[in-house]
């Protein structure tokens, strides 16, 4: 593998002709695959094929070293073989089987460094500042308790006011930002001794933020290089009356952005034997655990750590004089939050998923040019995830209560066909007939249940 990735979608990102891959970046996040375009309303994901098994699911559980090769069907032919599930493309992917030989072990690793390349260009607090106060100027808004200050045209100019940056032509920056607002140092407001942190008691709630003057870049608090690792155990060979392949995985992507991650753990077993000239049964199994740990609020919403990573007041520090988390709780600092404190208790909130994937199959020469072939196939998915957040009293809008959502679920789906295969060489060779025909039945089931609790 010559990039290193998460999944099967990310890894053919930009390589392969008419197939269009976009991801969201982030470790075990959702990736979007297009084959023929957007052809229907709901679903556009084309039909993964592994191994026989069909599939939608999720593609991170699949080991890429465990792919022998992979082909994709982009017309609407391959309907004729897989029903309308085939609408948007298909996907056939072959893992690897033992080859004849002596046994053949393996280790594969690879260690990858990850970083972001540019952040955002932000306003520093003085910037910031005077880019404020010109835009109440400018709208003729002067807050409350705005200065009338005559002018040289003896007409009445006036200036915004505030309880945090006082009045007058230009703001300034005070030391310290209390509950009621602005204070310099040897404020007894600022004094540690008045400091108050009582989540049970919005009124009595007094936090003390020195402000930062040269400003916080958000951007740098929040993100960070990060060491992706891929290891891989493996063994396989054959003989005449066996073939296997085994593989042990471990991955491990933490995100550039602090807290959220990804890790997968797979074990793939493919084996197949030759009970006699005409008979054989085989397997191919995966069996997979993984955990994900993504922002808060996810990619597409105002309020996830990104949207206040630029919202966020450069003045403002990540944290308190006491070490708690700095915020917008003083009035007239709008409704942003604090990103490093909703990435930081969204750490332990982790989206845990077992997967079982696989099929059995036997198959007969029940004459010399046809064979019959039955197989079943199963894709088992169980997920679980705890989702608590804290009462956040340093933000403008915070939650009065701590917060506790539960949520399990699982889905299943088994597919089960037989084919009889008719193939006959005519003209040495020179003219193949390939003829195959069979049934098959699909079954799916999903169930999930949720509770929560405010306290």
């Amino acid at each position: 593998m010559a990039v290193p990735a998460t999944n099967l979608a990310q890894a053919i990102q930009g390589r392969v002709a008419g197939v269009n891959v976009g991801t969201d970046n982030s470790p075990g996040g959702g990736v979007m695959v297009r084959i023929r375009g957007f052809g229907t309303v709901n679903d556009n994901s084309p039909l993964y094929i592994i191994d026989g098994t069909p599939t939608k699911g999720n593609l991170n559980t699949l080991n890429l070293n465990d792919i022998e090769s992979m082909q994709v069907l982009k017309d609407a032919s391959a309907a004729s073989i897989y029903g309308s599930r085939a609408g948007n493309g298909v996907v056939i992917i072959t893992t690897k089987r033992g080859k004849v030989g002596k046994p053949k072990f393996t280790y594969d690793t690879y260690f990858a460094m990850q970083a972001p390349r540019k952040g955002f260009e932000l306003a520093n607090s003085q910037e910031y500042l005077d880019t404020f106060w010109r835009s109440f100027i400018n709208a003729n808004n002067t807050l409350v308790n705005g200065v009338a200050t005559p002018n040289a045209g003896a007409t009445t100019l006036r200036y915004p006011s505030s309880v945090h940056f006082g009045n007058g032509a230009n703001p300034v920056m005070p030391d310290y930002i209390v509950k009621s607002g602005g204070v310099n140092e040897g404020s007894p407001l600022a004094d540690p001794s008045v400091y108050v942190r009582d989540l049970l008691n919005p009124g009595t709630r007094n936090l003390i933020q020195k402000t930062n003057k040269i400003g916080t870049n958000w951007f740098d608090e929040a993100f960070q290089p990060a060491l992706m690792q891929n290891h891989q155990i493996g063994v396989s060979g054959a003989t005449e009356s066996a073939r296997y392949s085994l593989s042990l995985n471990y991955f491990d992507q933490p995100g550039i952005m602090k807290y959220t991650g990804y890790k997968r753990y797979a074990l793939r077993t493919n084996t197949e034997f030759n009970i006699n000239k005409r008979v054989r049964i085989g397997e191919n199994v995966q069996i997979s655990y993984d955990e994900t740990v993504q922002q808060r609020n996810g990619n597409q919403t105002e309020n996830n750590p990104i949207s206040f990573i630029y919202r966020q007041q450069p003045f403002i520090p990540v944290y308190d004089i006491m070490g708690n988390w700095g915020g917008t709780f003083s009035a007239g600092l709008d409704n942003s939050r604090n990103p490093i404190a909703d990435l930081y208790t969204q750490k332990d909130n982790v989206l845990k998923n077992a997967r079982f994937f696989g099929n059995a199959y036997a198959e007969v020469d029940i004459l010399k040019n046809l064979t019959g072939r039955s197989q079943f196939g199963m894709d088992y998915n169980q997920f679980n995830v705890r989702n608590f957040f804290p009462v956040d009293i340093q933000n403008a809008e915070n939650a009065a209560n701590n917060s506790f959502t539960q949520t399990n679920a699982f889905e299943w789906t088994w597919t089960w066909y037989n084919t009889l295969t008719y193939k006959k060489s005519f003209l040495d060779n020179k003219l193949n007939l390939n003829v195959i025909g069979g049934v098959e039945s699909i079954k799916s089931y999903n169930e999930f249940f949720t509770a929560g609790r405010l306290r």
